[in-house]
């Protein structure tokens, strides 16, 4: 990309503004124009996947903190950071002490608990022209019978407490807090918080599946290193009262490449864990041939009652876009899908897939990606014992889905935000962007009609007293 690394706005530096082309391009494939610029300068520095969607938000703007730590634009093919020190030219692992971020201090919330059985999205505020700060101010919106907002809780001015990629309903009933920098947070109806998970730790391992009769370390979250930073962020979890379950962790063989995994830790008692389990397909990967497919976009993973993982890969490079049905024991139960490879994919294909959801032996997925004649999305029910698609649910005047998430009552939410393209495609320069070019949206699938083969469905915006821009995750809870 062309000029300053990661100025995308054109601006003088690298600033928040910089974040308003990556939420400008949300629903597109990565691309790179003859000028130098295009949607892949903004596919992010943590997740280089061939789209662009809400990770890069929450990438660029870690990489706009980290600027001091963080080479902005990493040697890499896909720009994102390295994922182990040896990709920064150290020799050995033995040679570094992974350490946790020197921001652990930085969490602030004015979180005060659960109000109430609600839906709850996690989100970013819209846009103002007068307080850029709101492109990265994040917070919980709870909303009542009307899907109006009837609570808002901040989670601190940035950067205190920023980063915050996902909502978890556990199946242990409790709701947890996935932040990329600081890791899993139990989140109480009093309005505690308890760490669960640490990024910044590692685990030796004898054995791993790629590379057969090689141990190795197996790092979770980002590492940091006196002004390094390797890694990868937990993008996903699946809690439950005895284990957690994370995507993406780094396994890094003796004598071999990196690579990601999605990994089973026990419960040891506050943030104390133990591996038990690493989710790997070696014989879906071509050592000859790395990239081809490439595992490097582990982005979600959901788990039923048999305790069957299923974990989702969103790389858009190569066809790279597959689900996997994983059984306890980490043991491969189906043929993995591929979602987008036109010679073995499911029809209708569904690129980049986001929004992974399960409710009793259903699988819904969502395709992430615009449509470019009409502003609607596509949502797909698949049956868990064979991965065949059983429905599908057409969202009206809805551009991108970003989350979705299941009630008590077996409904389906879906959020997701349109950008007004016409506006940004009159504009000359950012600079004469004076008002929000996006917003949120939201839509429900009744039980009733989940159990049809084909349906479409209104989305509308999220009302009451509201500035919610950027849905990223939503999840329904009982509160007090």
């Amino acid at each position: 990309c062309r000029d300053e690394c990661m100025n995308l706005d054109g601006e003088a530096g690298v600033t928040v503004d910089d974040l308003r082309p990556i939420l400008a391009a949300f629903g597109s494939s990565a691309s790179l124009g003859g000028d130098g610029t295009g949607s892949e300068c903004v596919d992010g520095i943590l997740s280089g996947d061939g789209h662009v969607d809400s990770h890069d938000v929450i990438g660029g703007e870690w990489a706009i903190i980290n600027q001091e730590r963080s080479n902005l634009c990493p040697e890499t093919k896909d720009r994102s950071i390295p994922l182990s020190p040896r990709l920064m030219g150290y020799q050995s692992y033995s040679m570094l002490e992974s350490k946790p971020s020197n921001n652990t201090g930085r969490m602030y919330s004015s979180f005060a608990g659960i109000p109430g059985q609600s839906l709850v999205i996690l989100g970013k505020t819209q846009y103002e022209y007068t307080n850029v700060s709101k492109l990265i101010t994040e917070g919980l919106y709870f909303l009542g019978n009307g899907l109006s907002v009837i609570d808002y809780q901040n989670l601190g001015e940035w950067p205190y407490s920023s980063f915050n990629i996902k909502l978890v309903k556990g199946l242990d009933g409790e709701l947890y807090q996935v932040n990329i920098e600081k890791g899993i947070y139990r989140l109480d109806n009093n309005g505690s918080r308890e760490c669960i998970l640490s990024p910044g730790q590692s685990y030796p391992i004898t054995s791993q599946g790629r590379y057969y009769g090689q141990g190795g370390i197996v790092y979770v979250g980002l590492q940091y290193q006196e002004m390094e930073v390797y890694g990868r962020p937990v993008w996903d979890a699946v809690v439950t009262s005895e284990c957690i379950y994370a995507v993406p962790v780094v396994v890094m063989p003796d004598g071999n490449e990196p690579y990601l995994a999605a990994a089973k830790f026990n419960r040891l008692g506050g943030a104390t864990l133990e591996l038990a389990t690493l989710y790997d397909d070696p014989l879906f990967f071509d050592e000859k041939v790395p990239d081809n497919p490439d595992l490097s976009g582990l982005r979600e993973i959901e788990v039923d009652s048999q305790g069957n993982a299923y974990v989702l890969n969103t790389q858009g490079l190569n066809s790279s876009e597959v689900l996997w049905k994983y059984g306890p024991e980490g043991d491969i139960l189906l043929e993995p899908l591929e979602l987008t490879n036109l010679k073995t994919a499911t029809d209708p294909n569904i690129p980049a897939p986001v929004g992974l959801c399960i409710f009793d032996s259903t699988l819904y997925l969502a395709s992430g990606r615009n449509n470019d004649d009409k502003s609607e999305s596509k949502v797909y029910a698949l049956d868990t014992t064979d991965m065949s698609i059983k429905g599908s649910f057409t969202i009206r005047d809805m551009g991108h889905v970003t989350a979705m998430a299941m009630d008590s009552l077996g409904n389906l939410w879906v959020v997701g935000l349109n950008v007004d393209n016409e506006m940004l495609d009159s504009i000359e320069s950012w600079s004469s962007v004076t008002r929000s070019f996006y917003g949120s949206r939201i839509a429900s699938i009744s039980a009733n009609q989940l159990a049809l083969s084909e349906v479409i469905v209104p989305s509308e915006p999220v009302t009451g007293d509201t500035d919610l821009g950027l849905p990223l995750s939503i999840v329904w809870v009982e509160g007090n």
